[in-house]
């Protein structure tokens, strides 16, 4: 992390320009103000200064994340990170902060959420170990494939199943669609390109 006070002094020092302003030089002490004054930018964006939440990262790192109105066992300021849905804890509890601040380094290790992609798909489903479950409700990726990094909801009715959807869609983004058999995979026109 770069030493604020440092920069303040360098910034201080390039200011300070002595001799005669003939233009080349005058040209290279701008150059190394404005150099310095980058990196001065720079260094303020990431210092601890509490920004609100809706500019954090949008990846699978932590920050530490401000949450007002938590338990008064539990500090207001916590470890937090992207998850379906907005924001975990290092628990995995939801929690809904209203700013952040960057960690210094070393940093937590990611967790590896992404954003879901594709469709919610609901299918029919059977299973002798869950006899009461009659569909799957789960994320199906761009490429057609379950995405295994989600688990799926199991329903015990269509009613069930199109609830569970519409609760993950409006958490995700992502549009609905209903299969008849999950070994066959919806039909998608292409529009031809010519």
């Amino acid at each position: 992390m770069t030493d604020l006070l440092d920069i303040a002094t360098r910034l201080e020092a390039a200011m300070t320009f002595e001799g005669p302003a003939t233009t080349p030089r005058l040209a290279v002490a701008m150059d190394h103000l404005m150099d310095v004054a980058k990196e001065a930018v720079e260094a303020m964006q990431w210092a601890a200064v509490p920004r609100p939440i809706q500019n954090a990262p949008d990846n699978d790192g932590w920050v530490l994340a401000y949450i007002p109105g938590r338990s008064e066992k539990l500090p207001p300021w916590a470890l937090a990170t992207r998850c379906d849905g907005g924001w975990c804890d290092e628990e995995g509890y939801g929690v809904d902060p209203t700013m952040w601040v960057p960690l210094p380094d070393p940093q937590p290790a990611p967790t590896g959420w992404r954003k879901a992609e594709g469709a919610i798909r609901i299918i029919k489903a059977w299973s002798e170990q869950i006899p009461w479950l009659s569909h799957l409700v789960e994320i199906i990726k761009p490429d057609g494939d379950v995405d295994s990094s989600r688990e799926p909801d199991m329903a015990s009715t269509i009613e069930d199943a199109r609830q569970r959807a519409a609760t993950r869609a409006v958490e995700l983004g992502l549009p609905i669609e209903e299969v008849e058999d999950g070994n066959v995979l919806p039909f998608r026109r292409k529009e031809p390109t010519h």
